[in-house]
């Protein structure tokens, strides 16, 4: 666990989670999935390439929430790997009837990776799937935070690496249901969302987030060219220098494990 003085500490730049950047043969498809199965709503706007954009369903965010939780990169014809074998394994979400939701995506196309079970002191209900196009999903019963819930890393040290990214992104150093270490970060433009980086220890050699099914995580930042700076200076590497693209600055470092994460400033309103 974080020291006392650790939880307390400024970190290197001031970030709110803003969304997962998805890559698909067929990205249309994958968004027209994730609307008809997860109730997600289209992000109005542009994406590089027209490639959609998606943001939970409205009963899982406050009125105020208009930013994405899934973007696509633009359409490559190729299947990108799956996310199991990456640093970046899964996702997960939070609903009410887990059964019910495990057997409806099974239905829908996915692969059940670990049927309905109950896991720590808390008896919290769990499953696993795979989507149709190579996500990993964990569905979860987690009453305490509904809809969108984590993002789940796989490392070799689990402190070490949560320490990491405290240093540099801040959050809320907690054990999620006393059994794993994460961060719960706040979402950018949702009032009262958060959302959890959980951090679980394996010996398996796993490859880097770039070019699979989740590319990268995507945090919104009020100055991207500092916050490139500063973590630079922290000694994460700068992958990508900042640039802009319709109207939204961003730039990538790499973390620990080859797991992108990209800066962006909020989108420019146009004039007038």
């Amino acid at each position: 666990m974080p020291s006392p003085m650790m939880r307390a500490m400024t970190p290197t730049v001031e970030a709110r989670f803003s969304h997962l950047h998805m890559r698909a043969a067929d990205p249309g498809a994958a968004a027209s999935w994730y609307r008809e199965h997860f109730g997600c709503v289209p992000v109005a706007g542009p994406t590089a390439g027209g490639a959609p954009a998606l943001r939970p369903p409205p009963a899982d965010c406050a009125e105020d929430s208009t930013g994405p939780l899934f973007v696509w990169d633009a359409a490559t014809g190729k299947a990108p790997a799956r996310s199991i074998g990456s640093t970046l394994d899964h996702y997960g979400w939070s609903v009410t009837d887990l059964d019910g939701w495990h057997r409806r995506l099974c239905a829908a196309g996915c692969t059940s990776l670990q049927e309905p079970m109950e896991i720590g002191d808390r008896r919290l209900r769990i499953s696993f799937l795979e989507d149709p196009f190579g996500c990993k999903l964990e569905l979860l019963a987690d009453a305490d935070l509904l809809g969108w819930h984590h993002v789940h890393l796989l490392v070799p040290e689990a402190g070490e690496h949560r320490d990491w990214w405290h240093r540099r992104f801040g959050g809320e150093a907690r054990q999620f249901n006393g059994l794993l270490p994460g961060l719960r970060f706040a979402v950018a433009g949702a009032t009262g969302r958060a959302w959890w980086l959980l951090f679980r220890e394996t010996d398996d050699a796993l490859a880097p987030t770039a070019g699979r099914v989740v590319d990268r995580i995507v945090f919104r930042v009020g100055d991207v060219d500092q916050a490139a700076r500063r973590l630079e200076r922290s000694g994460a590497p700068l992958i990508e220098a900042p640039g802009e693209l319709d109207g939204v600055r961003g730039a990538r470092i790499e973390a620990p494990g080859g797991v992108q994460v990209e800066l962006q400033s909020a989108p420019r309103k146009a004039d007038g």
